[in-house]
């Protein structure tokens, strides 16, 4: 049956499958066990089509009939476990988890704690809690999973290498960047021992070491994984895949933070050139983005801008333009007309950074107190000095609420507010905002070494001298 299967298509197995049902029922009675199986194959050829509803009850079916003859038997806990799949999809976590240890149980029953099937079936408990977000949970599977499996099979079976993978990623997201590495590693080694050198799983494993790397802050050690696991993309998924485009985005922004602006680019227009071709409009969008970065850290103002500005009427094509996917780009291009000058122009942009920054994060984060600091400098060219200082205070108040009185943004936004009172001409209270941003600096143990710091103590000095 299981030959039959792989040749023809879903629709016409899950057709005979019916029919086998039907006979069986007609010669052996209902609720045989050959119909249950059939039922249980109908499960899996629902599922892979999606169609989770009929597939749940087809199982339902099965495990019923399963049930009433073998009672713990082991096909009853495959057909638990795929239900579980089924339940997950379907996103009822809670249900998922309650049918995959109840498979996990029968299973330890009739095969024994280390059986590769009960190993099989603690991962996707893992993966679940993983899913769910509940990476402690996850960890804590994934780890027990690995135990068994390296009893079930061996210490360097290539199937260690999904549960060392999911390991590493976890650790990766929670910043335990040595720790994720070792398990990273581990996964990439058992699957070069096992599997042909033009896998997916390997071209995975380098991306992911890669970007430990890159946050680990080795940008050189993570461009020679990622360029590996490019390499090995090409090959296996042509060079207009989606993943081609995730990598080169990836080797664009590390080859921009070394500094290399050629390859930054070039790694970057091979990203846009998938991008345009998917059509994916927002991606695209972000990509320019990323080439108007590198181009302004050239010192090509000109083509940031053209680059910047594409970016923008490709969002607002797509209805994104004045709002949360654009805020980063108007920021971008207000800073790069506020260092030409151009201060009409920059303050436009502000004006559009700063709504789609609030929609985005709220009044009250830490980036709409970065566009606001930015729009203080340009009212106070355009000599709107009263703007500028209430940008300014509402920037402080923004950093106290997030921070407290003792935080390094305090004391720069105390330290910006003493600048500007002083160009006002108003000594006494620029010589206060100055002290408040010693006040905060030393709480935090900062001190002469750093440049704010400094100017603020020269400043304090220096007013003195003049009252």
């Amino acid at each position: 049956m299981a030959i039959t299967h792989l040749l023809m298509d879903d629709e016409r197995f899950k057709h005979y499958q019916e029919q086998a049902v039907r006979a069986f029922n007609k010669k052996l009675g209902y609720n045989n066990l050959k119909a249950a199986l059939c039922l249980h194959n109908i499960g899996c050829a629902h599922a892979r089509k999606k169609r989770l509803e009929e597939s749940l009850s087809s199982f339902e079916d099965a495990l019923r009939i399963r049930i009433l003859h073998l009672g713990n038997h082991e096909d009853v806990a495959i057909t638990l476990c795929n239900m579980s799949f089924i339940l997950f999809e379907q996103k009822e976590y809670f249900m998922s988890l309650e049918l995959l240890n109840e498979s996990k149980g029968i299973m330890e029953l009739r095969l024994g704690s280390n059986h590769k099937m009960v190993a099989d079936v603690t991962h996707y408990i893992g993966h679940v809690y993983d899913l769910k977000g509940e990476q402690s949970n996850a960890l804590a599977w994934y780890k027990k999973t690995l135990v068994l499996k390296k009893i079930a099979y061996s210490d360097d079976d290539v199937v260690l290498g999904i549960d060392y993978s999911c390991i590493g990623n976890i650790l990766y997201d929670r910043k335990e960047y040595e720790e994720a590495l070792f398990y990273l590693e581990n996964a990439l080694r058992v699957r070069q021992a096992y599997l042909p050198d033009d896998n997916l799983d390997i071209a995975t494993n380098l991306y992911d070491i890669g970007y430990v790397y890159h946050d680990m802050g080795k940008t050189a050690d993570a461009i020679n994984f990622l360029e590996k696991a490019l390499k090995m993309r090409k090959i296996l998924l042509g060079f207009d895949h989606y993943s081609i485009e995730d990598t080169n985005s990836s080797l664009g922004h590390m080859y921009a933070k070394q500094g290399d602006h050629v390859k930054a680019l070039a790694s970057l227009d091979e990203a846009l050139r998938i991008r345009q071709l998917n059509e994916a409009y927002e991606k695209l969008a972000d990509t320019l983005n990323n080439m108007g970065i590198v181009h302004r850290s050239a010192g090509d103002v000109d083509k940031a801008i053209v680059c910047y500005e594409e970016a923008l009427q490709i969002l607002h094509k797509c209805a994104s333009g004045d709002g949360m996917k654009s805020h980063d780009i108007y920021f971008n291009l207000g800073n790069l007309y506020d260092g030409t000058n151009s201060n009409e122009k920059a303050m436009e942009c502000y004006n559009h950074a700063l709504r789609g920054t609030i929609e985005a994060f709220g009044e009250n984060s830490n980036q709409v107190a970065a566009v606001l600091s930015n729009m203080c400098t340009v009212h106070f060219k355009l000599g709107e000095r009263d703007v500028a200082l209430t940008n300014l205070e509402e920037v402080l108040r923004i950093r106290k609420h997030n921070f407290g009185d003792s935080h390094e943004e305090v004391a720069t936004a105390y330290y910006n507010l003493g600048v500007l009172h002083l160009r006002r001409g108003e000594l006494p209270i620029a010589r206060v905002r100055f002290e408040d941003a010693l006040e905060s600096f030393r709480a935090i143990g900062i001190g002469d070494s750093n440049q704010i710091f400094a100017n603020a103590l020269r400043n304090v000095g220096l007013i003195a001298q003049q009252m």
